[in-house]
Order: C-alpha cells, then structure tokens, then sequence
C-alpha cells in the first residue's frame, strides 16, 4: 500500500470511530454534571444512575479522566444514600484497582488522586488507618513524580493529610519531614503553605517542644506579611496562625500575651461564606477557654466560670446542623470543659461533660453519665481515652472507685486498637509511656479497694491484670506474630475482613444500645433497628465464614491484635511455676511499689510499700557500685543491699518459709537493672568477706520474666521445641571471634571455653575468622544451644542499634560485615532452647518505661529464643569461662537453668584461686531470663563416645595379644 492509500485508510477509520468517541465524549460529560447536581442537592438515586450512565460512556470513549470523576461521583452519592462507608469503598477500591485503567497523562494521574484521597477519607470512617497512612503515602508519591503542573491543586490535602497521618500514628520523624517539605513547596505555591499543621507537630511532642511551634506560628506569619497581594496566605490560613500562637503562649503560661494575640486574631474578619470560618470561631472561643483556664490554675479568681462559658460556647455553637464540627472537634470541647469543672472543684458536672464526649464519639452509648460503654463498641480513637481517662478520675473525685476501676479497664482496650495501628516500634514505645501514668493511677485505686473490702481478691486479680498490660506488650506482639506463618497476600485478606468485621461488630453494638435506652413510645423505631441488626449480624456470619475458608490451610493462625488483651490471669500464674518455685512481680508509681507474689500451691498475696525519698536515684547509684566494681563505699552498698531485701521481699521470704528455693522475678522500671542476687537475706556482717555474706544468691535459684504473660509464651515455645517433628540438628553453636591487634575490640581466651563446651555438649565450634556474621546467620537456626563469647556493645541511645561483633568489621557495610544489630538479630527465626551470651552489656541498654530494658537479650527473646544467660554489664576476661563453663556442667548434669547459673555462681565464689574476684561485679553481672526448666542433653557427645569406644577395642586387643603371647611363651 502506498502512502496516500495508507493515509485514506487512517482518514476513514478515524472518521468511522473518533466522531463517535467524541459525541459519546460530550454525552457522558452532559451525565456527569448531572450526576454532580443531583448529588449537591441530596437526590441520591438520580446522582446514581446519572454517574453510572457517565462512568459507562467515558469507558466507551477511553476517557480516563472523565471515567475516575464519574467514579468518584457515584462512590460519593453511595455513601450519602446508605452511610455505609464499605460500600463506597468498594467502589474506590474497584476503581483504583481497575485493569482497564492505563494512568498516562497528568490529568490522569491528578484524577486518581482524587479518588485516592476519598478513599482515604472513607478509610478513616471505619477506623482503618493502617490503609489511610498507605492511600495518603501513595498519593504523596504520585504527586512528586506524575503531577508537575496540576499537583498544587491537590497539594494542601496531600501535605496536610498525610503529615495529620503520622502525627495521629505518633511517627513524628516522618511528620516532620512532610511538613518541612511543605514549607519549601509553599515558596513557589504560598496557597498551599502549612505552617499551622507543622507547628500543630510540635504541640504534639509535649511541652519541650512549644517554642519551637511559637517559632512556626511566627515564621508563618512573617512569611505571609512579606508576600506580594495576590500572593498571600489565605485569610482563614492567616487567622489560624494567630489563634495556634495563642494557644501555644497559653501552654507556655504565657497567659496574658496569649490573651492579646486571641484579641487580635478576633479582630481578623472572614467571610461566613468561608469553609474555615466555623473552624477559626472554634478555635477563637477554645483559646479563651484555654486562657482562663490557666489564668485559674494559677490562682486568679473567677477565671475558671470565665473558661467554662467560653467552650460552654463553643459547644453551642456547634449544636447549629450549619456550623456542625467533626465529632473528634466536638469531643475535644466536651473534654476540655470537664477538665476545667474539674479543676474548678465540680467533679459531677466534670462527670456529665466527659460522658457527651463519649456519646459524640459514640453515638450508641446511654445517656446515663453513672454507666461505662460496652467493651463491643470501643475502636482506636486517642480521643475515647482522654474522655474515658477524664470520666475515671471524675468517678474518683466522687469516691465511687469501683466505676472509676471500671473505667480505667476499657483504656488498655482502646490503646491496644490504637497500637495495631503503628508502623514503628518507636510510636508504640511512645503511646506506652503515655499510657503510664494512666496504670499507675488505676492500680492506686485498686489497692485503695482491695484496703477497703478487707482484701478482696477480686481486686488482686484485677490490679495484676493491669500492670500485666503495663509492661512487654510490644515483645508479646512480635512473639505471637513470629508464632504464626501467614503468606504475604493470605495476611492482608485477612487484615481486610478484620477490620470489616470489627466495623460491623461496632455498629451492631450501637444499635443493640439504642433499643436498650428506647422509651415504651419508640418500638416502631426499635422494631426497625432489629431488622438492621438482623442484616448487620448477617454480614457479620458471611464475613466470619469467608475467613475461615480463608484461613482453613492455615489453622494456628491466630490474630495477634486480639492477644495483647489475652494477658495471664492472676489465678493461673501457678501454672507456670514447679515446685519450690515462687514469683514475685512489682509495679512502681512515684510514691509505692506494689508486690504480687505466688507460689506453686496456688496461693496469692499483694501488699505495698511506701518508697522512701530518692528510691530511684539511690537505686540507681547501688547499680553503679556494681557496675564500677571499686571497692570503695563496700558498706554503704550492702547496706544497701539489706534495705532494699527488707523493702522488696523480706515478708515473702518469711511467708514462704522453706517450702520455696526458686525464685521467679518480675521486676520493673529501676528496678529491671538490679539483680537480686546480690540482695541480702539478713543484715550485713561487717567484717566478713564478700564471699561469706548472706547473699540472695545462696539461697535462691533466681530467674528473671519481662511479664508473667511473656514467660508463659516463652514456655510454649519451648514446648513447641520439645515436641517438633524436626529439631534442630545438632546441640552446641559456640562462636568464638578473634580481633586483630589493631582493632580496639581486642579480646582474648574465648576460644577455649567454647571449645570446652563443645567437648561437653557435642556439636561445633566456630572460632577465629570462622566465627563471622554471615557464617552465624547462616547456621544460628540449626542448633539447640548458642554461645557467642564475644564483644557486646550497648547503644542506649538507639537500642536497635545494640550490637555483637562477630570479629573486626568485614568490607560490606551493611550486610554480614560481622557487625550484628539487635534490629537484624530480633527477626530472625532461632530454633534455639537457650542462648548464653558471653559478651559484655547483652542485658542492658535503654530503659522503656513498661517495655524493659531494650537489649541484645531482648532481641534473641524477639528472635523465639526462650531463654537468654545475658551479661548486665561489663563481662571480666578471666572471671567468663570459669562461670560459663561451669554454667553448662551443672545444666548438662540435668539441672535447671537458674540453679546451674547458682550452682556456678557458689562454685566460683567458694574457690580459693577466686578469692580475690569475689566482688559481686565479677559473678553477679550473669543473669538468666525466660523459661528456666532443664534441658534434656545428650549424656555424651557422639564422636566422644566413638572415641572412647575406640580405646576399649584397642585395650581389648593389645590385653587379647598380650595374652596369647604370654600362653605361646609358657608352652
């Protein structure tokens, strides 16, 4: 064909199809506008037809842009029409996920954004901001790489949504780095600058961080005072700037200057018309209660009824369905106002406004402020726990302490919903430091309880489940998630029907409420809930049936969210105890430390004990004696060591007498760092020796638990380990590095105490340049038993960056460079019964108020191992081998983990040649944490028994010759 034929051709086809297309173009725009104005004027059927009608016809025509606008139209429309946020959701997602959908153009890309954006928005609705941080995180990438031209329209939601993201998530690194992105965007697009969202950042770190957010609020203003006319910050954006620096003056106690800058952002006029003109007005009338709130705290009179009528106000204002905030805004000025009517001294009234905050979060709930909301309705919302924290304080005002108890319980539920929505650890470690004093104050409260019922065990029980809560949560989590193998895409199916069924779960709770509290005049309404429930409860039972097809390869699969809450019950710590074993666990508030103890006979008791004046600096200072190992100040410090036995468990010890002679410790905050083995069962004997004092040590096998809770599932996992079809296939990996003499890490005499364990337990010995990273990584998982004597660093500052060293460091940096990091070392997958780590500071680190101390042993206990033999500080060259060695005699002669460390401990100090190492700093750094049972080892290596089975033949047969020698020469 030639050229013109070619072209004709082209010229027809085009002719024949392109009109079509077009007309079917302009049509299918016609739909779409009316789709719009139906939808602006809540007719919600004709908005559905009309976008369904557009959607089809931009299909037809290969218009993506049109076809995305036309989806997000009808997901909207399905939304308003049912208020069933899933349903719209379907739709978004479809659309996202739609194969036809080739993105190309800009103005494709900058329409699935929109999309993206509802979706998430439609996300946060049914709680689910695991998806909202991953929308937000896409759309962030999407407009820095396909939205050059158009991304400014866009750039306001993208930045603020999802800087608003991580900072609700608490990942505040990541929040920063958005907001301080949005600054430098905002200099070529002032419209879209955000120095209200990245100041609001700072306010959420607390107060050290307020100045800094006052520099935000004034820079932002100052920015905006230098831009040309038509180039300034919105009106709204400008008046938000000066109510937040009012606010963050406030904070700061700065109580009169806030006063002034509030007047003056009041003197700043917006247009009703304005979308944030409600928003400004909340803002204006919330300062003043903030103000006056503080002007009453700090003792000016009267200031606390000029607060109160201001969020009184606010409250009101948002009554109006025309001025109606977000429920999370209303809820905020319903708690404000109980915190001041409690500081006001009116806890009633304080009651009252803490439970409308309930209600506005959670419509379902009853009227009645004496009554909690039902545990079915809780979800992850941080402002739930500051109205249930607000209502459980006004309850204890009132001294009703059992509806205060109540309260306090339902927190851990919400925080435990809130936490599954992390991405980082270091979010988690903040919430829980948050929730902190929330414990402490909840189990004040129980003691004061159980004093008054004449020690009701009920509330024993209840006071331990709550410190249980307190403490490891984050390692629970990843030991139940390491327990559980789920393929990648089978995993987030589920995530999807769980956070359904939890959704669906919430709003049959709610209307099963609502027909409770309805009056004898509403049953034609609760008739009508019932058939709703009916419905909800229907999907539910699908849901629940298409999960366990889902998950029916997969049957130990359990969900690790629902478990945090699973903690031990007081009543079944005996179970985890042998006999003469005893546990003691302690929870520490500022002024007491509460003591549960148990024993293997069932029997339970709590008291508390007054903390004297600097317990905690004086502790600390007892730590630093042993850590320093000097032998000045020796009085003072066993001094020390009796005061805090008669503190923490002389009444124990008395009560159990002889019937216990292990000892199961639970410890907690400062006193994580201490051992107790150098605590002293009676007074100091003055003139005697180290060796000859009464130490704890002598009388006590003593293990260590990060939770009652943890060592039940370390047990199960050594039981799992017992009665696996395939084990581990040899019972020592010892591991033995050498340095180099250049290298600061120089250590030396390792190598022989592996080598004298391993001709004990049997397996390999890995030494020298043998002993590498990549060389433990690759065979870590194939034994029973691990020993690493080698260089253990310490980072308190960044825990995950606590390492071993494996030798001096290889050329790679950053895999198998013989450095191994606990971040690295806590996902692996050890088949391990028991690690012993001979390297200095593998049971320190930093201290995480309810988490323990982040460490290397932490991270084998992450890593399924069930038990660690950790290093507390730093480890003596000569005083590691004959303990460690003596260790693994003492375990291979069938005894306990605890009494073999004890065993070992006595033997080294009553040896003569260790006289002058009997100072605690050289034995009483070596601690044993999880499960202590015995371990069932070989009786002799293999290749020991052939050898020695080679010397009996050869005895045999040099006896047999000799023999028949001796006959010859005789005859």
């Amino acid at each position: 064909m030639n050229r013109f034929g070619f072209f004709t051709t082209w010229l027809l086809l085009w002719l024949s199809i392109s009109p079509r297309h077009y007309l079917a173009g302009q049509t299918a725009t016609v739909y779409l506008d009316e789709a719009y104005d139906h939808l602006e004027q809540g007719d919600w059927a004709p908005s559905l037809a009309a976008a369904q009608t557009a959607a089809t016809m931009f299909k037809d025509s290969i218009n993506y842009p049109g076809w995305l606008q036309a989806q997000l139209i009808l997901s909207n429309a399905i939304f308003e029409q049912t208020r069933d946020p899933f349903k719209a959701l379907e739709v978004t997602k479809s659309t996202l996920n739609d194969p036809w959908l080739k993105l190309q153009k800009e103005d494709d890309f900058y329409r699935y954004c929109k999309v993206l954006l509802f979706n998430t928005w439609l996300s946060k609705q049914v709680g689910d901001f695991a998806h909202v941080k991953e929308n937000m995180e896409e759309a962030y990438a999407l407009f820095k790489k396909n939205l050059p031209t158009k991304g400014y329209k866009i750039a306001d939601f993208i930045f603020a949504d999802l800087g608003n993201a991580y900072v609700r998530l608490k990942e505040y690194q990541g929040a920063r780095q958005i907001f301080e992105e949005n600054i430098q965007y905002s200099q070529s697009y002032p419209v879209c600058a955000k120095y209200n969202d990245y100041g609001s950042l700072y306010f959420s770190l607390g107060p050290t961080a307020l100045p800094t957010a006052l520099g935000i609020f004034q820079q932002g203003l100052e920015f905006n005072k230098k831009q040309p006319a038509g180039s300034k910050l919105p009106d709204a954006e400008v008046k938000l700037l000066y109510l937040n620096k009012a606010e963050c003056l406030a904070q700061m106690g700065r109580f009169d200057e806030a006063l002034d800058v509030n007047r003056e952002a009041s003197d700043l006029q917006l247009s009703v018309d304005d979308e944030r003109y409600q928003r400004c007005m909340y803002g204006l009338f919330e300062n003043y209660g903030i103000i006056y709130a503080g002007m009453g705290k700090s003792g000016r009179r009267g200031k606390f009824a000029e607060s109160a009528q201001w969020y009184k106000k606010a409250i009101t204002l948002t009554s109006n369905p025309k001025n109606r905030a977000p429920g999370r805004e209303i809820a905020g000025f319903q708690i404000a106002l109980g915190e001041v009517l409690l500081d006001w001294g009116k806890p009633r009234e304080a009651l009252t406004a803490f439970h409308e905050a309930i209600r506005t979060l959670m419509p379902g709930v009853s009227n009645n402020s004496g009554l909690n909301p039902s545990v079915q309705l809780l979800f992850p919302e941080a402002m739930l726990i500051r109205a249930l924290h607000g209502k459980a304080r006004a309850f204890n005002t009132l001294n009703q302490l059992d509806k205060a108890l109540d309260c306090y319980e339902l927190i851990p539920i919400v925080e435990a919903k809130l936490r599954a929505t992390h991405s980082y650890e270091s979010s988690s470690l903040l919430a829980l430091k948050e929730s902190r004093q929330r414990f402490q104050e909840a189990v004040d409260i129980a003691w004061k309880l159980f004093e008054s019922s004449n020690g009701n065990p009920q509330y024993t029980a209840r006071a331990f489940r709550l410190t249980e809560l307190a403490r490891g949560m984050l390692l629970l989590q990843s030991l139940i998630q390491a327990r559980q193998y789920l393929p990648d895409t089978i995993r987030s199916k589920d995530y999807e029907l769980r956070v359904r069924m939890a959704w669906l779960e919430h709003e049959i709770a709610a209307e099963q409420e609502k027909i409770q509290a309805a009056s004898h005049n509403q049953k034609a309404d609760s008739k009508a809930r019932q058939i709703k429930i009916s419905d909800l409860e229907r999907q539910l039972f699908e849901l629940k049936l298409e999960r366990q097809k889902l998950l029916a390869d997969f049957p130990a699969y359990n969900n690790p969210d629902s478990l945090f809450l699973q903690v031990l019950a007081a009543k079944d710590v005996r179970n985890l105890l042998r006999p003469g074993q005893a546990m003691v666990a302690y929870f520490l508030t500022e002024m007491a430390a509460y003591i549960f103890s148990f024993d293997a006979r069932g029997e339970i008791r709590w008291r508390s004990a007054a903390l004297p004046q600097l317990f905690r600096e004086q502790t600390k200072d007892f730590v630093g004696y042993l850590w320093a190992g000097k032998e000045a100040g020796r009085d003072k410090f066993l001094h020390q060591a009796w005061l805090l036995d008669s503190l923490l468990l002389g009444p124990e010890r008395a009560h159990w007498g002889t019937s216990a002679n292990s000892l199961m410790v639970v410890p907690d905050d400062i006193l994580m760092l201490v051992p107790f083995e150098v605590l002293l069962s009676r007074p100091v004997l003055s003139n005697h020796p180290w060796r000859d004092q009464p130490w704890l040590l002598y009388g006590y096998n003593i293990g260590y638990a990060y939770s009652a809770t943890l060592l039940k599932v370390q047990k199960g996992i050594s039981e799992e380990h017992a009665i696996a079809a395939v084990k581990p296939a040899y019972t020592l990996g010892g591991f033995a590095p050498t340095y180099s003499n250049s290298s600061y890490y120089k250590l030396e005499n390792t190598a022989p105490m592996v080598k004298n364990v391993r001709s004990l337990l049997g397996g390999d010995a890995w030494l020298g340049i043998e002993s590498s990273e990549e060389r433990f990584k690759n065979t870590a998982a194939h034994y029973r038993i691990l020993l690493l004597a080698m260089h253990g660093i310490s980072d308190n500052e960044n825990p995950e960056l606590s390492r071993l060293l494996f030798g001096d460091a290889g050329p790679d940096s950053l895999i198998n460079n013989n450095i191994l990091y606990a971040s690295e070392l806590q996902i692996m997958r050890l088949q391990a019964d028991l690690v012993v780590l001979s390297a200095c500071h593998t049971g320190s680190g930093k201290l995480e108020q309810g988490e323990g101390v982040y460490s290397l042993a932490r991270a084998f206990a992450a890593a399924r191992v069930p038990a660690t033999v950790m290093s507390l500080w730093l480890l003596h060259a000569s005083m590691a081998p004959p303990l460690v060695e003596a260790f693994f005699k003492y375990l291979h002669q069938g005894k306990t983990k605890d009494e073999a460390l004890k065993l070992a401990k006595r033997e080294f100090l009553k040896n003569d040649e260790n006289f002058e190492m009997t100072h605690p700093f050289y034995w009483a750094g070596l601690a044993a944490s999880g499960d202590m049972r015995a371990l069932e080892l070989p009786a002799k290596p293999a290749f020991e028994w052939q050898l020695w089975g080679a010397l009996a033949a050869i005895s045999a047969f040099l006896g047999y010759y000799l023999w028949r020698r001796k006959g010859n020469r005789t005859k």
